[in-house]
């Protein structure tokens, strides 16, 4: 948030990255990289219109003010 004063743009890297480190250190349970994985792709997928909006350039951003 930051760094881009986007809040959908911290949600979609935390899921990205949250996803990743899922397979990197071990676990217990075989299928929980997976299942993470899973849900962060959900994330990602949810935030579509936020990231064709960032594309365009269009996407609102914390603390501006909206017209």
């Amino acid at each position: 948030v930051a760094l881009t004063r986007m809040v959908s743009a911290a949600s979609i890297a935390a899921a990205v990255v949250l996803g990743v480190a899922a397979f990197l250190f071990p676990t217990p349970m075989p299928f929980l990289p997976w299942l993470i994985a899973a849900v962060c792709a959900l994330v990602v997928i949810r935030h579509r219109s936020n990231i064709a909006r960032t594309l365009a350039g269009t996407e609102s951003r914390l603390g501006k003010k909206s017209e």
